[in-house]
């Protein structure tokens, strides 16, 4: 990629090449004169068809573009086809034919795509990370099955989601979401399913620290539904709607450990759900960003108040801004906060996870689960390219999907801090709702292609913990 708010790819630089040896300058100041957009070809999208390769340029055929913009739209659309998570590799070759007032430009464009069909076995852990599951090293937690991911099924993104997995908790479960059906491309829709029976629950946080409880009958069965809504204006900012319906029965064993694990006391709860995102991402690569920005907003809200007693009433509003920045050569920041409100509390345990799942934790505090109703956290880094992105090619391999591999990494300097309000379901012994949670350390961030991150961070958290965490995605 190529301008001061792009970032540099093997295959972009080759981009930026193509652009400099293509440019004919018959006529002193040509550079200056205006460019019209004359024809946008493609060649090696052998699945994705054009039409979803021309959704995401920010110009069209006939577009006139300013000269000193024109190598930052080209820049910007290599960059907005990488973060379609269709290819590993994208060029643009142009070239210019001269008219009286204007350059008439020829864009090609050149994909590595990538491949799409996934069927793999399952092995993994039934924790809520790596590093929580390794404290112990119980080698009887894992869960076993199938699962299916095939990505642009038809060439036109639609994704399909299919999973079978077995072991201490099973789960079920079909996807199948289609980008677009509207002419404009703007309008998406997606369907999903799954049946859930879990023999092994976090029932209870006692000492900060989630407790789990074992029956070989099962602890929790289930079922969910969802209808997706997607609503996609420009390339920039996404809407989804999800309109849901869940149902869940719990065993005696173990609402007997945790009587407040449903409030209202029953064996069985319903409640229909409502979800509501709007997306701003202008990110130079979604997976692991260096530059831009990022900002989403979301709705939820299960269950109406509908007076029954099997009935769960909950919402919350929630908040995520980060802006990455390049501080100079090879040195890049990034700061974000994300911020949850809870509008309708629910009494239920399992409704008052705060932190300590998925991306919503403290580094340094991995080990703990802090519970509450509203929660802030607050992350920054400074990281140093070791390794700026680089491209090699495996000769062993024959098809370019897998044999033509990006790869880089950073030396990563990050200070996180946390608050949890103390107001969910009480526990036991549990400190650190209330209190300010502190984490700093120092990582190596290994990032290569197929949107594949490993983060290895040494950490010191505020309670004086030192420790060694790996994680799979990027930390901000």
């Amino acid at each position: 990629m190529k301008g001061k708010h792009t970032r540099i790819r093997f295959s972009r630089w080759w981009g930026v090449l193509f652009v400099l040896l293509s440019v004919n300058v018959p006529v002193a100041g040509q550079e200056r004169t205006p460019v019209i957009i004359g024809h946008i070809r493609t060649e090696k999208n052998s699945v994705t068809d054009i039409s979803v390769i021309l959704r995401e340029l920010p110009f069209r055929e006939g577009d006139t573009i300013g000269a000193d913009e024109f190598d930052k739209f080209v820049g910007k659309s290599v960059e907005n086809l990488l973060n379609t998570s269709l290819f590993n590799f994208v060029t643009a070759d142009t070239s210019f034919v001269r008219s009286e007032e204007y350059r008439v430009a020829t864009l090609t464009y050149k994909f590595v795509e990538r491949w799409y069909v996934w069927p793999a076995p399952i092995l993994e852990i039934s924790d809520r990370n790596i590093n929580a599951w390794y404290q112990k090293r119980d080698y009887t937690r894992f869960n076993y099955g199938a699962h299916l991911v095939w990505n642009n099924v038809t060439g036109r993104m639609e994704n399909l989601d299919l999973m079978l997995r077995f072991g201490k908790n099973q789960h079920c479960s079909l996807l199948y979401d289609i980008p677009y059906i509207d002419r404009h491309k703007q309008i998406g829709v997606g369907l999903e399913a799954g049946l859930i029976r879990e023999h092994e629950v976090g029932y209870i946080t006692e000492d900060d620290k989630l407790l789990y409880a074992f029956n070989k009958k099962s602890m929790m069965t289930g079922w969910y539904t969802a209808l997706h809504i997607l609503y996609r204006h420009s390339i920039y900012f996404n809407h989804e709607l999800d309109i849901g319906y869940q149902r869940y029965s719990y065993s005696d064993t173990l609402l007997d450990l945790n009587p407040g694990y449903l409030a209202t006391g029953e064996k069985h709860c319903w409640y229909p759900s409502v979800y509501y995102k709007f997306k701003a991402d202008f990110r130079d690569a979604k997976y692991y960003p260096l530059t831009g920005w990022y900002f989403d907003a979301e709705i939820f809200q299960a269950g109406f108040d509908a007076g029954d007693d099997q009935s769960v009433t909950s919402g919350w509003i929630k908040f995520t801004g980060r802006i990455y920045r390049k501080l100079a050569n090879r040195w890049y920041a990034g700061a974000g906060m994300v911020t949850r409100i809870s509008t309708f509390p629910d009494n239920s345990y399992f409704m008052n996870t705060a932190l300590g799942y998925n991306r919503d934790f403290v580094r340094g505090y991995e080990y703990y689960v802090i519970d509450g109703t509203h929660f802030g956290v607050f992350k920054s880094s400074v990281k140093f390219a070791l390794i700026p992105e680089r491209a090699m090619q495996i000769g062993i391999i024959p098809t370019e999907k897998f044999s033509l591999v990006h790869y880089a990494a950073y030396l990563t300097w990050f200070g996180d801090a946390g608050y949890v309000c103390k107001n969910g379901p009480a526990g036991q012994n549990n400190q650190l709702p209330g209190t300010l949670l502190l984490g700093s350390g120092l990582g190596l961030d290994l990032v290569t292609y197929y949107d594949k991150v490993m983060r290895i961070e040494f950490t010191l958290n505020r309670k004086g913990e030192k420790g060694i965490y790996l994680h799979f995605i990027a930390g901000l």
